[in-house]
């Protein structure tokens, strides 16, 4: 058995972006078509190419600064080197099926191969112009340590230079760091782009570039090598992590080899027993044979001198005994991309691995004549110059080389990877399941993109099951500022929400937000009372979600004790209907389901700032805070269902809606009537004898009141209920209370509850429920502890609660300008997990985190691909100062007209966003009042130094209002600040800025 420090490495995510291939799927392709990407450089770098063919990128220059928050002022001064692997780290993450905010505080490792420093080279020359980010934007270091930086990772970072072999050395590195326990995750790999010509024109006079502008390795007319760029990683983890945590495995890498050929007959020149020596030490570290290997990605340059080097130690490993029928195939990328120097290796590693997962060798190119000074015949190889299939079953293996001038040689084993394991029984939803897919983007236009890629990917992948696309998507992709939630059951009914979502139309099933400001939704818990319920209720919830069904399982258990209640055939049993309407069976019932929901939605990340119960639901609210135990509230309920129950039948409830004061009156003039219950301001609920209530009916329907009566069995929450009290207080009594873990706002006093005892649910059970109250008090943020909740879940089967809750706050304006979220869990009429569904969606569009993966079960689907988060970029380019340029050397960026109203309060926002624009470099137009300066616009001490001088200037008198500000404050905090500010510069008061 293997040990740690041989174990298989799993590669669980590739990223890449080489010539004619912006992406693993696409780089296949090409591969495998024996297409040539090697060409003129784009139009806008003929010169950095100095005119010679080469593995050009488009757009390298391009990039999305803001998504990444790096300032424009920062960003021109970026290696695009490093904003590449930027991207292309969040894509392999992503490929990975890891959202990679995920990753954020954990001990993944990041090893990259880096050699050419062409864009410091364009700016070191001006003294005058260089800033810090020139220095950091061009230290190799920081290549790699910007990736840590920037998804906060703590494990080993390293840049790694051994010129052509740096980035398979970066994945050696890698491997034996993850086997060392110094990480548990890596991302490796290497990036090479060609910014100046002068590096290819050294080359060219040693005699290493081809005059045909091809790599022709093996070949006789091979003279020389073509240059080419681009950028891979691959997301790395131990197999073993890797099975156990469900990840699609790519291939698996068994064993890697580092050396040097030492002193040999020229420092750049190759040395035979020095490449073997790496070969069979990879070789044994992965405990096969030469004759095991399948497939071999030469290091292939195609110079007159490296390849009759390479072949023969190639057939000295890899072709020894090899039956004549059975040669070693051997290709080079190289022939149609061009060597990718620091990149190599990582791009030679990505072929192989798509080599044994996809079980074909793509043809070598440009082989016209096998080079005369190879022995061809009893090597024991083979250079395919057309597709090749390979076995089709067992395990397939491949090596890799890569070879540094400087003399460092790697080597790598890769490995099919073994076998899923088979879907476990009960995994996978049925067809017409409900599913939610939630998808964001940083900016609304790059949400529609993303929705328009999703559309694109169903249609082009139909077999894959909506369970496992939307579980991929929920768990593997980070949560950013503008984001979507759709629930669909079919396919067609996805394809229709993100229809609507890229047209913006409204729809049922399709939520949406943003821009998040940073803070999620403050929720409060509702737990609705008798009058609610309803036959069947829960039930898809019940069969899907275990977490909800082990709740309710336990309550079973416990309520078919002392009560003999059968509470799973209570809730679902349709021929039980009428014993779910009365309240001896009815409180525990519910009380049951709303403990289970409350689960539930924990169990998703939602947890509540504060509880507030209505009637019987304050048991269940009393639990979910920590004061019962669940079987002690359900003992509590069972006792008060039953005493209610047994009391006579002769009690009548009305809802009255009107002027609460004229109510009030009228109500007065009326003896032996309880005020049951105060809903909402204008909501007020009466109890009593049945004569009684219709004669008080009378007299309120006679002054306009509108009046609803109950269908209730009893005159609950009224004195004729004083025969329950004693059975409930001898219950309660035996009972062990506990302080609030969660704040619990009780509907008998609408205040904070800090202990409660026996006579406490006394007087709950006989006094008026004053809902509204605690209500207000639940939204109260200026009170000693309020806890300012601004999202309201009811946990019941029928959004009754959020009904009154809409009622109270009609009139009254929203906090903060953020609008209150109604969220129900279940609806009367309507699929429970449907309901449940679009209520987590509108959370998490609001600001809010959930745990999709709580829904999926305990056999969640298997991973697969998704379309990518979508980037917007723009071009940021260094741009040498001509002679007569002078002064700031920042981008200057115009303010863009109608950008800001006018008025006072208009030219604060003007010269702010002017300022900030000409500080960060981003034009005005790019930048929403929302952003925060650090997050959102790269903004570091630096910069804020720049900004408050610059503001300092402009505002001497006002700049005492910023003294406050959030740490990382928007935009519009700083408007806002310095246009309410005192002003005594010339400028008028301004209470509230208007929006910029």
């Amino acid at each position: 058995a293997r040990g740690r420090a041989d174990e298989p490495v799993a590669v669980i995510g590739i990223g890449c972006r080489f010539p004619g291939a912006p992406d693993p799927d696409s780089y296949w392709r090409l591969l495998r078509d024996g297409r040539d990407a090697v060409g003129e450089a784009p139009a806008d770098r003929h010169g950095d190419s100095g005119g010679r063919p080469g593995g050009f990128l488009e757009h390298v220059y391009d990039f999305d600064a803001r998504f990444f928050g790096i300032s424009a002022r920062e960003t021109e001064r970026m290696d695009p080197q490093q904003r590449l692997l930027l991207e292309v780290a969040w894509q392999t993450f992503e490929d990975a099926g890891i959202a990679p905010s995920s990753l954020a505080g954990t001990d993944t490792g990041v090893f990259v191969g880096i050699s050419g420093h062409d864009y410091a080279d364009l700016q070191m020359p001006h003294p005058d112009v260089v800033d810090m980010y020139s220095a950091t934007g061009n230290a190799q270091s920081v290549a790699a340590g910007r990736l840590s930086y920037f998804f906060d990772l703590t494990g080993p970072s390293l840049a790694l230079d051994t010129a052509c072999s740096s980035s398979l050395t970066a994945v050696h590195t890698a491997l034996r760091s993850l086997r060392d326990g110094e990480c548990s995750v890596a991302l490796a790999g290497g990036v090479n782009l060609m910014l100046t010509p002068g590096l290819s024109q050294a080359l060219d006079r040693g005699g290493m570039l081809g005059p045909g502008g091809r790599c022709r390795t093996f070949d006789d007319g091979a003279d020389g090598y073509v240059r080419g760029e681009g950028a891979g990683l691959v997301c790395l983890k131990p197999l073993s992590a890797a099975l156990a945590d469900g990840d699609r495995v790519h291939a698996v890498l068994t064993g890697s080899a580092l050396g040097h050929g030492g002193r040999a007959n020229g420092l750049t020149a190759p040395r035979g027993t020095a490449q073997r020596a790496v070969m069979t030490g990879a070789l044994e570290r992965a405990g096969v044979e030469p004759g095991q290997i399948d497939y071999v990605e030469a290091h292939g340059t195609g110079t007159a001198l490296g390849d009759p080097v390479e072949w023969e130690a190639l057939a000295g490993v890899y072709g020894r005994g090899r039956p004549a029928d059975a040669p070693c195939p051997v290709g080079s990328v190289k022939t149609g991309i061009g060597h990718l120097e620091a990149a190599a290796g990582i791009a030679g590693l990505i072929k192989a691995v798509l080599v044994v997962r996809q079980r074909e060798v793509p043809p070598l190119l440009h082989l016209t004549t096998p080079n005369r000074h190879l022995d061809w015949t009893g090597s024991g190889l083979t250079v395919p110059t057309t597709r090749r299939t390979l076995p089709a079953e067992g395990t397939l293996r491949a090596g890799v080389s890569s070879f540094g001038f400087g003399g460092t040689n790697a080597h790598v084993i890769v490995e099919s990877a073994p076998e899923p394991p088979a879907p476990a029984a009960g995994s996978g939803a049925p067809d017409g399941t409900v599913h939610a897919l939630s998808l964001s983007a940083h900016t609304e236009t790059a949400l529609a993109t993303l929705a328009g890629r999703y559309r694109t990917h169903l249609a082009a992948h139909p077999g894959v099951p909506l369970a496992a696309l939307c579980h991929s998507a929920n768990a593997g992709r980070s949560q950013l500022s503008h984001r979507a939630v759709l629930t669909a059951a079919t396919r067609d009914e996805l394809d229709a929400a993100l229809e609507a979502l890229i047209r913006r139309e409204p729809a049922v099933d399709v939520a949406r937000g943003g821009p998040a400001d940073g803070t999620a939704p403050t929720v409060a818990f509702l737990f609705g009372g008798q009058g609610t319920q309803y036959p069947g209720m829960g039930r898809d919830l019940y069969d899907a979600h275990p977490v909800f069904a082990r709740t309710l399982r336990r309550a079973d258990a416990v309520l078919r004790g002392p009560g003999e209640i059968p509470l799973l055939d209570l809730l679902f049993d349709p021929d039980r209907a009428e014993d779910l309407a009365r309240t001896r069976y009815c409180q525990p019932a519910l009380v049951a389901l709303e403990v289970a929901l409350a689960d539930l939605w924990t169990s998703c990340g939602v947890r509540p700032a504060a509880v507030l119960g209505h009637s019987v639901g304050a048991l269940a609210a009393a639990c979910v805070a920590g004061v019962l135990s669940l079987e002690d509230a359900l003992t509590l309920a069972v006792v008060r269902g039953r005493a209610m129950d047994e009391q006579p039948g002769e009690g009548a409830m009305i809802a009255c809606v009107g002027d609460p004061e004229t109510v009030r009156e009228i109500a007065a003039g009326h003896d032996r009537v309880a005020l049951a219950a105060v809903n909402a301001p204008r909501n007020l609920v009466f109890s009593g004898a049945v004569d009684r209530i219709a004669a008080l009916r009378g007299d309120l329907e006679r002054k306009g009141v509108t009046v609803r009566p109950l269908a209730v069995s009893h005159a609950f929450h009224s004195p004729l209920m004083a025969g329950a009290a004693e059975p409930l207080l001898e219950a309660a009594r035996a009972v062990e209370f506990h302080p609030p873990a969660i704040p619990w706002i009780s509907d008998a006093t609408g205040e904070p509850v800090t202990r409660v005892d026996a006579e406490y649910w006394v007087r709950h059970l006989l006094g008026t429920v004053r809902f509204a109250d605690g209500f207000a008090r639940l939204r109260d943020r200026d009170a000693e502890g309020g806890p300012g909740c601004d999202a309201f879940v009811e946990i019941g089967p029928h959004p009754t609660l959020l009904n009154l809750g809409r009622s109270a706050v009609a009139d009254r304006p929203e906090h903060d300008g953020r609008p209150t979220l109604w969220l129900p869990s279940l609806r009367r009429g309507a699929p429970g997990r449907r309901t449940l569904l679009r209520s987590l969606g509108g959370y998490q569009c609001a600001g809010g985190s959930v745990d999709w993966s709580a829904l999926d079960g305990e056999h969640p689907p298997a991973r697969v691909p998704l379309p990518h988060t979508p980037f917007e970029r723009r071009t940021y380019r260094f741009q040498a100062p001509t002679p007569d340029q002078e002064g700031d050397p920042m981008p200057s960026q115009p303010t863009v007209p109608g950008t800001a109203p006018t008025g006072p309060a208009g030219e604060v926002s003007r010269t702010v966003l002017d300022t900030v624009a000409r500080v960060c470099g981003f034009p005005v137009a790019d930048l929403p009042v929302h952003a925060r300066l650090g997050l959102e616009l790269g903004f570091d001490s630096l910069m804020r130094t720049d900004l408050q001088r610059r503001l300092t200037d402009r505002f001497p008198q006002r700049m005492h209002t910023l003294q406050d500000l959030p740490e990382d404050p928007t935009v519009q905090d700083i408007i806002g600040r310095l246009a309410a500010g005192d002003d005594r510069d010339g400028g008028a008061h301004t209470a509230h800025p208007a929006p910029a």
